[in-house]
């Protein structure tokens, strides 16, 4: 019907449908305001049979681990024939080896939450950065190519700009593919945060997540992702995307999300937190070693 083949397996999507299940929290979360850095205040969950965040396992708030959590978000529109935004949260600790944040390369992350809906930029950024703090300071990492473009935003009022203006200030923890750039203008390094997806990367992120698909390599928990890997297709022209009349949200969350978990692992690996006697322990020593110089280079000659 369509031209163009289908780009993952069937059979293999029905297999992973069986780890699917009903989450255990529906609803949203929230702060004490709307806006600004008071909605990162008093961070909470509150219950709604038709909210947007799915809870499939809370966060561990022990708070051993350094980038268990890994936030996924591709970005949509306000609009109800918008596309979708969706942000995904991975849980990765079982892709560290050892306690040194080793990579297990024969393991993968599970998906334990996931807000799914429509919301002006500005607010979808907020949301973001609650989720991501919610569950324990998570890697936010974002699908950057909507949120830089110069779209003016006159024609439906979706200014998508704004998003990493508002995003910045109230979250620390931003994934940044390249860690700094040279503005042309005055040749200053400026930081440019998220994760772009070129030809290039997009058939990275595509490619890896058939091989997670394959090689069972993470968990996925809501099945209208897997429904729309079902109907993401590769067309003539080389370029990917959903059947006309579908979406593939979905999909790029959790292909870019894994992609990253597994090729970006060096850089923002899951390590365990030093305890509050460890850190002590190594100021201690810091002090020491810095008072013995001090008194080295101030001790009179005998």
């Amino acid at each position: 019907k369509y031209s163009g083949t289908l780009e993952y397996d069937l059979y293999l999507c029905e297999k992973r449908k069986r780890s699917c299940r009903k989450p255990v929290f529906r609803g949203d979360i929230t702060g004490d305001a709307p806006k600004g850095l008071e909605a990162m205040r008093h961070l909470r969950l509150y219950e709604s049979e038709t909210g947007c965040l799915q809870i499939w396992e809370h966060p561990n708030k022990v708070g051993q681990f350094l980038n268990r959590y890994l936030v996924s978000v591709d970005i949509g529109g306000k609009y109800a024939t918008s596309d979708y935004s969706v942000i995904t949260v991975f849980d990765r600790l079982g892709q560290m080896l050892d306690d040194e944040g080793n990579l297990d390369e024969e393991a993968g992350p599970t998906v334990v939450a996931e807000w799914y809906g429509h919301t002006d930029p500005d607010l979808l950024a907020i949301k973001c950065a609650q989720i991501s703090a919610f569950y324990d300071n998570a890697l936010l990492v974002v699908e950057n190519n909507t949120a830089y473009s110069r779209y003016n935003g006159t024609a439906n009022d979706d200014v998508t700009e704004l998003f990493f203006p508002v995003l910045v200030p109230l979250y620390d923890n931003i994934y940044s593919h390249n860690k700094t750039e040279l503005k042309v203008a005055d040749n200053t390094a400026e930081t440019k945060y998220g994760f772009n997806t070129n030809r290039a990367t997009k058939t990275s992120v595509v490619k890896y997540l058939g091989i997670c698909l394959r090689d069972n390599l993470y968990v996925e928990r809501e099945r209208g992702a897997i429904n729309e890997m079902q109907t993401f297709m590769k067309f003539p022209n080389g370029t990917f995307g959903a059947t006309p009349g579908k979406h593939d949200d979905r999909v790029m969350s959790r292909a870019i999300g894994l992609y990253v978990s597994r090729f970006d692992w060096k850089r923002y690996p899951v390590r365990r937190r030093l305890t509050r006697k460890q850190r002590t322990d190594i100021n201690n020593r810091i002090n020491k070693r810095a008072n013995a110089l001090t008194a080295a280079i101030f001790t009179p000659n005998q």
